[in-house]
Parts: structure tokens; C-alpha cells; sequence
């Protein structure tokens, strides 16, 4: 399902996104309110199913615990970790002009 990919990638480039532009890592429901999901069920689901691709990581019961794996820093377009900043990231440049 082409729709699927293209909201997987949009889940996993809003966590990354989030996490360079604040610091740590984004709650369920700004998660929600970024990709435009209308519940949190919706949004939980597609969660689950970028943890069971191996794109996410999240410890259960712990508010802001989303992190990326090497396979979701890749689909993000993001450097893997030691590999630099992510300056070359199409959204470091949004994030430039919030600074």
C-alpha cells in the first residue's frame, strides 16, 4: 500500500524533526497532531507498526520514549549516529530558520 509507506515515513520524519528541533523525542498526541492523525488509536497503531518494521524504539509506559533506529534515521534522510550533524537533512533548514 503506497498510502502506508508515505504515512510510515511521515510518522518517522515528524519524530525526527521533533527531536532536532526540541531536544527529545515527541509525545503520542504531538506526534498525532503533526502527521494529522484524528485519534490517538490511529496514531498508536502506526507506532506499533514502525517499532515492528524496526524503525522505532519505545520503552513501554514511559511518556517520550519514541527513538530512531538506524533503519528510521535512514528513511528520515538523517545521518546514522557518529556520522556528523544533520545539517544536510531537508528539515535542518526549516529548523535554521526557527533559530
Amino acid at each position: 500500500m503506497p498510502g502506508s509507506e508515505d504515512r510510515t515515513r511521515a510518522v518517522v520524519e515528524a519524530i525526527a524533526y521533533h527531536q532536532l528541533a526540541h531536544g527529545f523525542p515527541p509525545t503520542v498526541r504531538e506526534l498525532q497532531e503533526e502527521v494529522g492523525y484524528h485519534s490517538t488509536a490511529a496514531m498508536a497503531y502506526r507506532l506499533d507498526l514502525c517499532e515492528r518494521l524496526g524503525l522505532i524504539r519505545r520503552v513501554p509506559r514511559l511518556a517520550r520514549s519514541v527513538t530512531l533506529t538506524p533503519a528510521g534515521r535512514a528513511l528520515a534522510g538523517l545521518p546514522s549516529e557518529g556520522e556528523g550533524s544533520a545539517a544536510g537533512w531537508p528539515g535542518a533548514t526549516v529548523l535554521d530558520s526557527l533559530n
